[in-house]
């Protein structure tokens, strides 16, 4: 019994040690590590057309778009080269996608990239380079969207360098070019301010507050979309990943079509991910 409570004195008090100290954040892709995560969004897509003439017949003033979407990611990571670089590997398990239009459900064709496997290497410097796309449906150019994509969202989170202690709170902002197959990139900003709330048992919770922007200008019609949400995330401290995060991020997205035709989106995305070492 004695034994018991020093020991649990001792953990007591390296925790509140290290709470007091702070701690350094990072995310790390650590070799010989295989990362499970399994996402879930749900999507809801309000659609208002205005027009200076009368709508035509076919169209409809409204829609509303309901979708929800499953899926499970798998990162395996070997032995590092002697460059220091990780060799992984990422592919995509049990995709399921429901969606509802106007309250009726319809069928989706099952997106190209869920079939894939994607090579790449994982450097010092906390970078992801990419090296082959195999199998699936993916065009040439889709793989090369995806790999320019996947080398952008490198980190979940841009943590500081210096210690934080709970109560602490840290902006990161992040510009990004999003690339299409058949148009021009959408640039986007993401403004994002985090809050270390607490550490308990080898866990750090974190809430946010996050701000995006996104612009586009297309031949014959632009895009413009402002949105600010919340949300929480869960760091483990023992392996540097984040283990959970949750967000609901609500948008205004409008398109200019003409000087006569413009659509009004409400897009409201809550998501979840959950992400497990085996």
């Amino acid at each position: 019994m004695k034994r018991f409570l020093a020991t649990a004195i001792i953990l007591f008090c390296s925790c509140l040690d290290q709470a007091q100290e702070g701690i350094v954040f990072k995310v790390l892709i650590k070799p010989n590590t295989t990362y499970v995560s399994e996402m879930n969004a749900h999507t809801l897509n309000e659609t208002a057309f205005t027009s200076g003439e009368a709508l035509s017949d076919s169209m409809d003033n409204k829609s509303l778009f309901e979708t929800t979407i499953k899926m499970k990611s798998i990162l395996t990571a070997e032995n590092p080269k002697e460059n220091g670089n990780i060799p992984i590997s990422i592919r995509y398990e049990d995709f399921a996608s429901t969606t509802l239009i106007n309250g009726k459900e319809q069928s989706m064709p099952i997106p190209p990239f869920s079939d894939t496997a994607i090579k790449a290497y994982y450097t010092p410097d906390n970078q992801i380079l990419m090296d082959t796309i195999m199998g699936g449906s993916l065009s040439p150019q889709l793989k090369g969207m995806n790999s320019n994509l996947m080398e952008q969202l490198t980190q979940q989170i841009d943590f500081p360098e210096s210690p934080l202690q709970v109560g602490d709170q840290f902006t990161t902002e992040k510009p990004m070019s999003i690339p299409s197959p058949t148009m021009k990139p959408m640039e986007t900003n993401i403004k994002t301010t985090y809050v270390l709330n607490k550490i308990k048992a080898g866990t750090a919770y974190f809430t946010f507050e996050q701000e995006i922007s996104l612009e586009s200008e297309q031949e014959g019609f632009s895009i413009n979309a402002m949105g600010s949400g919340t949300g929480s995330c869960e760091y483990d401290i023992n392996d540097q990943y984040v283990s959970y995060l949750k967000s609901e991020l609500p948008m205004l997205v409008t398109m200019d079509m003409n000087e006569n035709m413009r659509s009004l989106v409400n897009l409201t995305t809550i998501s979840e991910v959950k992400t497990s070492i085996e």
